[in-house]
């Protein structure tokens, strides 16, 4: 594909995630900490998915590779995009089994996952560097 055409494509992913985007969970509220998969077609939470901290961890580095790609409006998007996601609120502070180890997700409904990153695959890798 042309080059115009891929950048016009990644301006449009990454927008669906910044302030003002197509990507809303629960609510029509826009979700700070970790950010959304959107439902195919309206871009809106998909039954009671939960917010995957892997899911946002291979958006997030697909943006910042097309960023460093294409540059100009596509990296200062996904650069903004890295910037808010709080990854510190998925990380087990206590001191208890889980301690410094990332929650899988988050819902409404349940809070954190009680699932944990606690093996090193190549999920928490990525998760561990974009954090």
């Amino acid at each position: 594909m042309a080059k115009e055409e891929a950048r016009r494509r990644a301006n449009l992913a990454i927008d669906t995630f910044l302030p003002g985007g197509r990507c809303r969970a629960g609510g029509g509220r826009q979700i700070r900490i970790l950010l959304p998969f959107p439902e195919d077609g309206d871009a809106k939470r998909a039954g009671k998915s939960e917010i995957s901290t892997v899911d946002t961890a291979i958006l997030v580095a697909g943006a910042i590779t097309a960023g460093e790609y294409l540059g100009g409006d596509v990296k200062a998007k996904a650069e903004q995009l890295y910037e808010r996601v709080e990854w510190d609120k998925f990380l087990e502070e206590d001191k208890g089994p889980w301690f410094n180890n990332f929650s899988m997700g988050w819902s409404p409904e349940r809070g954190f996952l009680e699932s944990y990153w606690d093996y090193y695959t190549d999920e928490v890798i990525l998760i561990s560097l974009m954090a």
